[in-house]
């Protein structure tokens, strides 16, 4: 079982270093923003580790079969001035 796929921003460029992960584990995507987990059986859904815009371009619903996910966000501008 595994999930793969690719990190993109809203304009279709790759995003590298973001946090994917499927619950259980965890991987950062390449420099080509394509990544691949090891799948976990009980996982319902993957998410990226990014601060995005929308509201639910964060993650997607797997229904616990292993295939591609792709992921198209619109991250958040770091600013020093951010905090939760």
């Amino acid at each position: 079982m595994f999930y793969t796929g690719k990190v993109t921003d809203q304009t279709g460029l790759p995003i590298a270093g973001i946090r994917v992960s499927d619950g259980r584990n965890v991987v950062l995507t390449d420099a080509e923003g394509c990544y691949q987990l090891p799948g976990w059986e009980r996982s319902r859904m993957l998410h990226v580790g990014v601060l995005t815009q929308k509201r639910d371009d964060w993650f997607v619903c797997t229904g616990g079969k292993a295939g591609r996910y792709d992921f198209s966000v619109t991250p958040v501008a770091q600013t020093d001035d951010f905090c939760f």
